[in-house]
C-alpha cells in the first residue's frame, strides 16, 4: 500500500488528511481538537465531547441518533479524550462500511461524515447552554469513568507516578479533570468550552477509505466556513532532559501484588529529539521477550510477575512497570537500574538489536492493516513537530547503530520511583 497521505488546509488551524484506499471493507474518519492542558477547562471539554457524540439538533435524543446510525448501515461514532504531551485532545471517531457494500446509490462515507460534522456544528442546545438533563447524565457517567480508573491498579500506579514525577509540570494535569471539577460544571460552562474549541482549537480531520476526495473536501470546507478562527491556540510541551533529583513515593492499599513504577527522563528536549535511538533502546530494555527486563529481571532472577517499559515521546519520559512481592521491591529496583547500566556499557549483542528492530518494524508495517491503524497513526502525530510516515520511522530505526543505542541510554536519568504496596 502506498505510504502517503494527502494534506489539505481547510481553514486557519484546520488540517484535512485524506488516505485513499480500496483495501478495506470499512472506512474510518476522525475529528481531533487540541487545547492546552493548563487552561482550567479540561473537565468541561471532556464532558463536551461525550455530549456532542450522543445527539445533535436534527436527532435530539439518543434513540433518534441511534436510528439514524442504523440507517447508515450501522455506522458508529464514538468520543474519546486523549492526553498528548501537555495537550488535551477531544476526538470524534467514525467507522462505517465502504460504499461498495451499500444497496442503493449514494455514499455512506459522505453521509456518515456529514452526520459527525453535524454533531460539532449543530449541537443539541437550550439557547446558549447545553440542556440540563443531558449535562446531568454525562456528569454522572464522567464521575463513574474517573472513579473507575482506580480499579485497574496497573494503570492507577502509572498515573500516580506521573502525578508525582511531574507534579510541578502541566503534564500532571488529569485529562478528564477531577470529580470536583466535573460535578461543578453547568450547561453554560460547557457551551463556553464548546465555543472556545470551535474557534481556537487546532483541528485535524482524517478520512481513510475509498471516497470522492473533492466531495469530502468541499463538505468539510463548507462546514468550517461559518467559524471565524482568528486566534488559534498555541500548543507547547515542556521537556526536562534530565532528572533534577531522585525521589521515592510509597502508597499503601489492599493488594494481592505490589506495583512498582520507575519514571525516567529520556534525555529528549522535544518529541523527535534522537527518537529512533531512544525508541530502540527502550525496546531493548523492556519491549518484547528478547528484552533485558524480561530475560533477566523476570525470567533469570524471577524477581517479578511482569516487567516492561514504555516511552512517551510526546513528553520525553520512560516508565518501567513491574508487579512484585513486597519483600522483593528493593532487589527489583536494583536489578532494573543494572539492566539500564548494561545497555550503557554495551553489554548486549547484535541478535537483541536485530530482534528489537524486527519487532518495531513489524509494528510499523501493521499500521496499514486497518483503517483504524492508519487513522490512529496520523492522529497520534497531531501535536508532533514533524509528521512522519511509518516507512520513514522504520528506516530511521533500522539505521540506528549499537553505539547510538548506548549513547541514548547514557542520557537516561531516574526521576521518581512509585511503589503501591500492601
Amino acid at each position: 500500500m502506498k505510504d502517503s497521505i494527502k494534506s489539505i488546509k481547510i481553514a486557519k488551524g484546520v488540517s484535512l488528511k485524506l488516505f485513499q484506499t480500496k483495501s478495506f471493507k470499512t472506512a474510518q474518519a476522525s475529528i481531533s481538537m487540541a487545547m492546552p492542558l493548563n487552561d482550567g477547562k479540561n473537565a468541561a471539554r471532556a464532558l463536551l465531547i461525550y455530549l456532542l457524540a450522543r445527539t445533535n439538533r436534527d436527532y435530539p435524543t439518543i434513540k433518534e441518533m441511534g436510528t439514524r446510525l442504523n440507517m447508515l448501515y450501522g455506522s458508529s461514532i464514538s468520543p474519546s479524550v486523549i492526553k498528548s504531551g501537555e495537550t488535551q485532545i477531544i476526538r470524534l471517531s467514525l467507522e462505517c462500511i465502504d460504499d461498495k457494500f451499500a444497496l442503493e446509490n449514494g455514499s455512506i462515507i459522505y453521509d456518515s461524515l456529514s452526520l459527525m460534522l453535524d454533531m460539532l456544528f449543530k449541537p443539541n442546545l437550550d439557547g446558549k447552554k447545553f440542556r440540563d438533563e443531558d449535562v446531568k447524565r454525562e456528569k454522572r457517567l464522567m464521575v463513574q469513568r474517573i472513579l473507575s480508573l482506580n480499579d485497574d491498579k496497573i494503570a492507577y500506579a502509572a498515573n500516580r507516578l506521573i502525578e508525582e514525577m511531574c507534579k510541578d509540570e502541566v503534564y500532571s494535569v488529569k485529562k478528564y479533570g477531577t470529580v470536583e471539577e466535573v460535578e461543578s460544571l453547568t450547561g453554560e460552562d460547557i457551551f463556553s468550552a464548546f465555543m472556545q474549541v470551535l474557534l481556537e482549537a487546532p483541528i485535524q480531520i482524517n478520512v481513510v477509505g475509498n471516497f470522492d476526495e473533492e466531495k469530502i473536501t468541499e463538505l468539510i470546507k463548507e462546514r468550517f466556513a461559518v467559524a471565524e478562527r482568528n486566534n488559534v491556540a498555541e500548543l507547547h510541551t515542556e521537556f526536562l532532559s534530565e532528572a533534577y533529583e531522585e525521589r521515592t513515593v510509597r502508597e499503601a492499599q489492599e493488594l494481592n501484588q505490589c506495583k512498582l513504577v520507575m519514571g525516567f527522563r529520556a534525555g529528549m528536549t522535544y518529541d523527535l529529539d534522537n527518537y529512533p535511538a531512544v525508541k530502540l533502546m527502550t525496546d531493548i530494555l523492556g519491549g518484547g521477550t528478547y528484552s533485558k527486563l524480561f530475560m533477566n529481571v523476570r525470567e533469570k532472577l524471577s524477581l517479578c510477575y511482569y516487567c516492561s517499559c514504555f516511552l512517551d515521546r510526546n513528553k520525553g519520559i520512560i516508565l518501567v512497570q513491574s508487579g512484585v512481592e513486597k519483600d522483593r521491591i528493593d532487589q527489583t529496583v536494583k536489578a532494573i537500574r543494572n539492566e539500564l547500566k548494561q545497555i550503557v556499557l554495551g553489554n548486549f549483542d547484535d541478535e537483541v538489536i536485530r530482534s528489537a528492530k524486527l519487532s518495531l518494524s513489524d509494528s510499523l508495517d501493521g499500521v496499514f492493516d486497518s483503517p483504524e491503524g492508519i487513522d490512529g497513526w496520523y492522529s497520534s502525530q497531531q501535536t508532533s513537530s514533524t509528521v512522519k510516515t511509518p516507512s520513514q520511522v522504520k528506516e530511521e530505526i533500522n539505521a540506528v547503530t549499537k553505539e547510538e543505542i548506548m549513547t541514548a541510554a547514557s542520557f537516561v536519568t531516574l526521576d521518581t520511583i512509585y511503589i503501591l504496596e500492601n
